[in-house]
């Protein structure tokens, strides 16, 4: 029997969840001691590597939830466990619960068109930029802005700036949602991404521009950069001179602006107000710090 202890976001309450008939990985090999086998398939056991996707359906199991119903996260690095992982269950997991239906009530909603799908028949809500949209649209269009990085919530039509308070309302977000997303949001704006993979990361303090890299630093030793010039971190570690970056600068892959002559941009940039560097990603010509 696998157990598996978890607590949802909203709630500081450990629960356990089990599972009968554990299957063991593998088959049964030659000269294998079957009571051996049978203890271990009845014993009650806290296993590694158990993939996300079992986990989860323990869970919705115990309490009834349809499937769909849970994510597991990491609230500490803002991360949503993908079916296909494997976590460790001596650990206490964190799990998110999204409601069973995103209903819209009738004094947020209104009749303008969804600004995603024209044709939508389902109740949307008007947003502060003055489009509307289905609050399962706007949910999966709030956390795919929010797993890409972004702080800042925008509409896609019009760029205008979305109040994370007001959108996670009218996404009819469970109280576990707004609390993930929520601090989601506040990492996004003290994170940067790895110069080695891509992952973002979080510096050490606010004050301290060593930051660590935990997808890296899973592969053996731990891996530390410079949160301003993101050059691997040393001891009594400097950023670059003055002619090291304009160095980088001018090496650094460039871009072509959209709708405009601009062409052979540089993709890192140096922050005029703090002198970080700044890598850009979107094509629109504007940038903004974090730090």
């Amino acid at each position: 029997m696998l157990r598996a202890r978890y607590s949802f976001l909203s709630s500081s309450k450990v629960l356990e969840a089990e599972v009968e008939n554990l299957q063991l990985d593998g088959e049964i090999k030659p000269n294998t001691n079957l009571s051996e086998v049978r203890l271990r398939r009845s014993s009650v056991v806290l296993m590694q590597n158990v993939t996300v996707k079992k986990l989860k359906a323990m869970i919705e199991k115990e309490h009834k939830f349809p499937p769909g119903s849970i994510d597991i996260v990491s609230n500490l690095y803002g991360i949503t466990h993908e079916n296909d992982e494997k976590l460790d269950t001596t650990n206490v997991l964190q799990v998110v619960r999204h409601p069973n239906a995103r209903i819209i009530p009738a004094h947020l909603s209104t009749t303008l068109p969804d600004i995603t799908y024209p044709g939508e028949t389902e109740p949307r809500a008007l947003l502060s930029c003055g489009h509307a949209m289905a609050a399962d649209t706007l949910y999966q269009n709030i956390t795919v802005q929010l797993k890409s990085g972004k702080s800042v919530l925008k509409c896609f039509s019009c760029k205008k700036e979305w109040n994370f308070q007001d959108t996670s309302e009218k996404a009819q977000m469970s109280l576990d949602e707004k609390l993930f997303w929520g601090m989601k949001v506040s990492l996004n704006s003290v994170g940067d991404e790895c110069p080695k993979c891509g992952y973002y990361c979080q510096r050490i303090a606010g004050d301290n521009d060593r930051a660590v890299c935990m997808k890296c630093s899973k592969e053996g030793k731990i891996y530390e950069f410079c949160w301003k010039c993101k050059l691997s971190w040393k001891d009594n570690h400097k950023c670059l001179s003055k002619e090291a970056i304009q160095s980088m600068i001018n090496n650094c892959e460039t871009k072509t602006m959209p709708y405009s002559n601009i062409k052979d941009v540089p993709s890192i940039r140096v922050c005029p107000s703090c002198g970080a560097l700044i890598q850009h990603l979107d094509m629109c010509k504007e940038m903004r710090c974090y730090h």
